[in-house]
Formats: C-alpha cells, structure tokens, sequence
C-alpha cells in the first residue's frame, strides 16, 4: 500500500513544471542540468514525507494527529495555500496546453484552443468527483500502469526513428553563473514546494490515516519520481542528439525555450512512427491529468473546511454547493490558460512565483511546524511585500540575463524569514 501511495505522490507531484521543466533545463545544461534539477525534486518529497511523520508522532500519533496539526498549523496561510494551488492547476493546464497541443498547428487554432482547454477542465472534474482520496491511489495505480506501458512502446520506438547518441552537454557551459542563476532558485524553491501543496499534505494526511507510513510512502515516491524525471529529461536529450541540438527557439522575451522539442520533433516523424507521438501523448496526458484530479480534490477538501469568519453580504447571495466547489476556480484557471496561450506566455513566467513569493512562506511554515514558540501570529503585509519585491527582482535578473538578480530574489524571502526569528 505505501508503493501505491509513492506512486500516487509521484505522478501528482509530476506537473507541468517537473513535466516540461526538465525537458528544457537538459537541453540547456545537458545531462548534469538534469541532475541538478531532479535531485532537489525529489529530495523535497522524501523529506517532507519523513517531517510530516515526524510531526505526527509528536503530535500523538493517533490516526488523526497530522490532521488536527495541519488544521492549527495552516490558519494562518489559508490564502496561501489557495493560490498556491490555483498557480499550480493553473500551470499544469498552460504547459500541456502550450507544450503538448500548440506545437501540433491546428487550425481553426482558436477553436480547438477552447475545445481543448474544456476537454481538460472536463477530465479534471470528473476524475476528481469519481475519485477521493482514499480511492486516488487506485485510480492512480491504473494510470501510472498505462503510463508505463507507453513509455515502454516509445522508448522501443526509438531504436527506429534514429541511432544517433544521446547529447549529453547542453546549449548553456555547465557551472557558469547562468546556471548558478538557475540551480539555487531550483534548489530553494523545489526544496521547500511541498509544504505549501495542498495535494501532499492531504496524501500525508490520509497515509497517516490508513495506518501507513508518511515517510516510506514518500521515499517510494520521490524515487519513483526522480525515475521519471530522469527518463523524459533523458528522452529530450537523445531527440537533441538526432537533430543536432537545434531545438531551442525564440519566445517573445527573446529567450530561447524548448519546453515543446520533443512535441515537436515527434510530431515531425509522425506519419512515419505514429505509435511514438501516440506514446508520448498519452504519457504527457495521464502525468497532467494525475495533477489535475489531485488538485480537484484537494482544493475541494480545503474549500469545504470553516473560514472561521462569517461571510459577508455578497456571498450569501452564492449557494454554499459553489462557494464550496473548485469549480469556479477550474474555470478560473481555464480562462487564465486561454489568455496565456493566445500571448504564447512560457512555463517559467509561472515558475518565478514559486521561486520567489512563496519560498519565504513555506520556510517560516516549516520552522513554525517545529518551534511552536512563534504563535500563529503571520506578518501578512511585511511577508506580503518581501515576496513581490523578491518576484520583481527575480524577473528582472531573469528577463535581463542576470543571474545575480535571479539568485538574489530567491534568497531574499529567505533571509527575511531568517530575519523574522
């Protein structure tokens, strides 16, 4: 039961931006550009798997404990647990979207834009209705089976579409401080990301619940996701070396992305090997939809809990079903992706958020999960203001190639909380 748990926290923690983030950050830094990404991923999930066992013991060990911590524990960041999962949704829906579907070039492009964004809202919700979380390791085990299966008929296809080898050094030198500008946000960010998912601290909930092991089922998770990790940043360097490297290509910013290299270069070699594009399809499909229903549940899990204030005079207007329901903030977040998509926004855009504004909450988050000494009193405006300068100074450094600008607005949140005690 603990390897169905780890199989659920992988594919749920393998969003859009573990999804196509790997693709792009091994054509930039090769082989060892994979590396630094996928270790501090998947290390953040066995440690949180391991803490939250840690906190369950010391707070009872009861079969409810880590519940009843996580209720007193989050108050003070309900909002930011919120829109931590709304970005996250969110961005799932945008990468597959803009990394999966776009490069396919079908027209009427506004038409199967919208047709495709409601086809994925659709599949959400009912995977997320059909499926709670006591049932989710099982839809998850049927899914994480198919996925298996067509990674295997596409690295099998493989061998036909091309012979040439693997690259292994990227566009970018390795250790220069571009990629200093990337590998410590990566590594704060990524670190540090579950404490603020609602996903993981309903799964570490619910194993906890089961009488399973937080920590077992997360190491199992973090392995298998690392796994995963390795295969598809593996998968965009081996199409690298069949073209050459020449897969990067030019976003609005001027930078060069190559979230959509392997999209594109299977859908190139379709006609000829349609059982690899199909492949890859359905494994982008079944690692986002495995987000997305857990993102459903989640939030409707957190939506239904009080507020602990009573509403005010316009919402009363709303029935409790919506008020309760992530519906509205699925159709929030499909909207969001339309527009994203129509300004051929990128992945990374998103990725800053989690860089920057959230880091220096998740780090007081779990320091407070340890030193209760601090109250549940949260600087909401001073937290509220160091995280918006830190995403300025971020993009700035980012979008000006700066890498001292990117390091210094992922530390800064940090430091502050640092500061704080």
């Amino acid at each position: 039961m603990n390897f169905l748990w780890g199989n659920s926290v992988a594919l749920s923690w393998m969003w859009g931006l573990g999804l196509f983030f790997s693709v792009q950050f091994s054509l930039q830094y090769g082989l060892f550009g994979l590396l630094t990404f996928a270790i501090p991923n998947a290390l953040g999930l066995m440690i949180f798997g391991g803490l939250t066992q840690v906190i369950a013991r010391r707070a009872g060990n009861g079969p409810d404990a880590l519940g009843a911590f996580f209720a007193n524990w989050s108050r003070p960041y309900r909002l930011i647990f919120f829109l931590y999962q709304i970005l996250a949704i969110t961005l799932t829906i945008f990468a597959l979207v803009r990394y999966a579907w776009q490069p396919l070039g079908l027209e009427p492009a506004g038409l199967y834009l919208l047709l495709t964004v409601l086809v994925i809202l659709a599949a959400a919700t009912l995977f997320g209705e059909e499926f709670d979380i006591r049932r989710i390791k099982y839809s998850h085990g049927v899914l994480g089976g198919i996925a298996l299966g067509a990674i295997g008929v596409l690295f099998w296809q493989l061998q036909n579409i091309g012979g040439s080898r693997p690259m292994i050094t990227g566009h970018n030198p390795f250790f220069g401080m571009n990629f200093w500008g990337y590998a410590i946000p990566i590594c704060v960010g990524l670190t540090l990301g579950p404490w603020l998912d609602l996903q993981q601290w309903q799964r570490a909930i619910q194993i906890q619940r089961e009488g399973k092991s937080p920590a077992l089922s997360y190491l199992y998770g973090g392995a298998l996701f690392f796994v995963l990790l390795l295969a598809h940043g593996g998968l965009a360097l081996w199409v690298a070396g069949q073209t050459g490297g020449s897969l990067m290509r030019n976003g609005i910013d001027g930078l060069a992305y190559g979230e959509d290299a392997v999209t594109r270069y299977l859908w190139g070699v379709a006609a000829v090997h349609p059982w690899a594009f199909a492949s890859y399809i359905v494994i982008l499909c079944i690692m986002a939809l495995t987000t997305l229903d857990s993102g459903y549940i989640a939030l409707r899990w957190y939506l239904s809990k009080p507020g602990g204030a009573g509403r005010p005079f316009p919402m009363t207007l709303l029935p409790e079903a919506i008020l309760g329901s992530p519906l509205p903030a699925l159709i929030f977040t499909g909207l969001f992706t339309l527009v994203a998509v129509v300004l051929k926004l990128e992945l990374e855009y998103f990725m800053i958020f989690y860089a920057t504004f959230f880091v220096g909450y998740a780090g007081l988050a779990l320091l407070r999960a340890f030193h209760t000494g601090q109250g549940n009193a949260l600087p909401q405006i001073k937290m509220f203001c160091v995280g918006s300068v830190a995403v300025v100074i971020f993009a700035y450094g980012y979008f000006l190639a700066n890498p001292f600008g990117m390091i210094l607005g992922s530390v800064l949140p940090v430091g502050y909380v640092g500061w704080l005690l």
